[in-house]
């Protein structure tokens, strides 16, 4: 998560600073691609290390007066300057000492990942507390520590990534250390040196600096950091030295060397409007836990006497037995077979260590076990790919960073402007409520269709034809959704835009009537929402889908996961599906509500069909899955600004299917 960058350079000019500016405004406008919440840049010139940040995306911190002000020095010649773009995780970025980079009175620090056992860390040091919320404090302060007993940083490093549970890129400069030091798990740095000018660049993907090195006009070699290696780059002649960081030089490093200050310019509070974070004090869980729901009227439902699903299942009928219409209808599911995806594997397997496909990768549970499944088992060698659009959720992230971390894969974010998704969510959540319509409920998610266009850009980027989703599991299919806009069998193999042409209409014809009905929707989220149906519906996609190849066993993949890399599940440690969506607790609410049943009750009936699971330990699970999770709910109304209570209120006041 986030972007860094950075340059180093090594001739003296008038011109230079100049220069030095115009690339790091540039640097900082690629980077935004991979967080917009908040941005910051710590400059060293001769003798001291200015440290500036703001909760406003790059774009935006270029143009403040602070910023440009740190360009005009004409007594100290720039040396050096690592910069980052932030996708908040840990720590509200409104409070702006949360932002990066962190620093201290040693130096500073960029990152990018996410460090899961920061708590655990921080009980090892000398200083207990951190001063900050964000994870990266204890990156800093542990290298320090123990860089200031006597070893070198190499050795430091090392020690760092030993003790670390999670993902870390990292870049930074200590006063005691002559050069600029970049590090990575992952493999989510990529740097160049070019000999006109003598210059040394880096940022978190290939593209940004290759779009960088083009417009300069710079000509120099990409190469990657790999994943669990380190770089000194000298910031006083062009020359830098890469290290293993499970080998470091045992040299030492001059502990008493006093390069610079640091300086942390106060930051001037300027923030993105309309910004909402799970800190904002919104809404008082114990009002949503008021809210309670009718087991008793529910439980009366009739239901399909082989699987589970209710009579309040739009297009549900049963036969003399009690059967429903869709067990009665339903195929077994026939994968194709590892034989068949180890064809489509040896066609693009990497003999390199490039790049050879891209896996769409949410931090559930089934991408995390495809991201696994194709780098330890199938020998490919994956670029995870990630759509932010603000409501993937922190235990998300969490597992996402296990999974690349321990894996040594490089992850690709692609940050949507949050601010604008979760306004967007928020205006078409008020415009819903004025007429609620259960066909209309997947109108929240529309902010994530867009993934799929540009997980086909990144595959240009990065010069990858093959990409693999883990969605398309036909157990998890949930036709329901549509059914409620009139299209039968919406989606054949539980893919989204197998819906066919005359789906589609139907159910853009059924979106336009609504909206025609009720002119709140036409706000400014409709064009996101036109984009999003555009994404997912009309553009041409060729995907490779994991569980069309392999067997589907939750029992396998839970415990893998689970096992192997630490992967957690709901804050209860209960459920593992539909985490890492920050919107799940809330649809479900509404079907459980308004239907008497959710996506849980259609996932194990298609389970009972495949002789999975039995009917009784089906009722047990979706008794449980199905009640609403309030932790999350209060997370979801924090950070689109709403009044939990006042939503929860109006739903329930809904006319009932039962």
């Amino acid at each position: 998560m986030c972007g860094i960058f950075g340059i180093v350079t090594y001739e003296k000019g008038e011109d230079t600073l100049i220069k030095l500016k115009t690339w790091s405004h540039e640097l900082f406008k690629l980077s935004e691609s991979r967080g917009k919440e908040a941005s910051g840049i710590a400059l060293l010139q001769n003798n001291r290390l200015k440290v500036y940040k703001e909760a406003v995306r790059g774009s935006k911190l270029i143009r403040l007066k602070t910023y440009t002000d740190l360009f005009r020095s004409t007594d100290a010649f720039p040396i050096a300057l690592i910069g980052h773009s932030r996708l908040a995780t840990h720590g509200i970025q409104t409070k702006n000492r949360n932002n990066q980079p962190v620093s201290n009175k040693r130096g500073a620090i960029v990152h990018n990942g996410i460090i899961v056992n920061d708590k655990e860390i921080w009980n090892t040091l000398i200083r207990k507390k951190p001063r900050f919320e964000v994870d990266t404090e204890v990156m800093l302060e542990l290298i320090c520590q123990y860089s200031q007993n006597g070893v070198g940083i190499e050795q430091a490093i090392s020690y760092f990534y030993s003790k670390i549970e999670g993902s870390a890129s990292i870049a930074f400069l200590l006063k005691n250390i002559p050069d600029l030091i970049l590090a990575t798990n992952t493999g989510s740095i990529y740097f160049a040196r070019t000999k006109n000018p003598k210059l040394f660049a880096f940022a978190s993907e290939d593209y940004i600096l290759r779009k960088f090195l083009f417009r300069n006009n710079f000509r120099a070699k990409i190469t990657q950091l790999k994943p669990r290696y380190g770089l000194r780059v000298n910031l006083r002649k062009p020359k830098d030295n890469t290290f293993e960081i499970s080998h470091p030089s045992t040299r030492s490093d001059n502990n008493k060397l006093n390069l610079f200050a640091v300086e942390e310019i106060p930051g001037k509070g300027v923030v993105e409007k309309g910004v909402f974070t799970i800190y904002s004090v919104i809404n008082d869980i114990n009002k949503l836990k008021k809210h309670k729901i009718d087991y008793e009227r529910i439980d009366k439902l009739i239901r399909c006497t082989h699987c589970i699903l209710p009579s309040t299942m739009p297009f549900i009928n049963f036969n003399k037995d009690g059967v429903c219409n869709y067990c009665q209808n339903h195929k077994k599911i026939i994968t194709k077979g590892r034989g068949e995806l180890e064809k489509i594997a040896a066609k693009v397997r990497s003999k390199n260590g490039k790049p050879d496909c891209i896996l769409a990768f949410s931090g559930g549970r089934d991408s995390s076990f495809g991201l696994h499944y194709l780098k330890k088992e199938m020998g490919l060698n994956p670029i995870a790919y990630t759509y932010d659009w603000g409501m993937v959720t922190d235990l998300a992230r969490r597992n996402q960073a296990r999974l690349v971390g321990k894996l040594g894969v490089e992850h690709l974010i692609v940050s949507a402007d949050i601010t604008s998704k979760r306004n967007n969510i928020r205006k078409n959540i008020l415009a819903w409520l004025n007429k609620p319509d259960l066909g209309l409920v997947p109108l929240f998610m529309a902010g994530d269709k867009q993934a799929e266009y540009y997980v086909d850009k990144v595959a240009k980027q990065v010069g990858v034809d093959l990409v693999i989703y883990c969605s398309g599991c036909e157990l998890e299919n949930d036709d329901f959704k549509a059914a409620h806009c009139g299209v039968r069998n919406a989606y054949p193999k539980a893919v989204l835009h197998n819906m066919s042409l005359g789906g589609k209409i139907k159910m853009a014809s059924y979106y336009t009537l609504q909206f025609i009905k009720n002119p709140k929707y036409v706000n400014n989220s409709l064009f996101d929402t036109a984009f999003g149906f555009f994404s997912i519906y009309i553009k041409r996609h060729r995907y490779v889908y994991l569980w069309d190849y392999i067997t589907w066993n939750e029992d396998n993949i839970v415990s893998k996961l689970k096992n192997e890399y630490g992967w957690e599940g709901d804050e209860k440690g209960k459920l593992t599906w539909r985490i890492d969506d920050g919107s799940s607790a809330f649809y479900n609410y509404i079907y459980y509500v308004v239907q008497g049943f959710t996506e849980n009750d259609t996932f194990r009936s298609n389970q009972i069909r495949e002789g999975d699971l039995t009917r009784n330990k089906a009722l047990i699970l979706v008794y449980e899955e199905n009640k609403p999770r309030y932790e999350a709910l209060k997370w979801y109304f924090d950070v689109i600004g709403l009044d939990g209570n006042k939503v929860l209120t109006a739903i329930d006041k809904m006319s009932k299917y039962y």
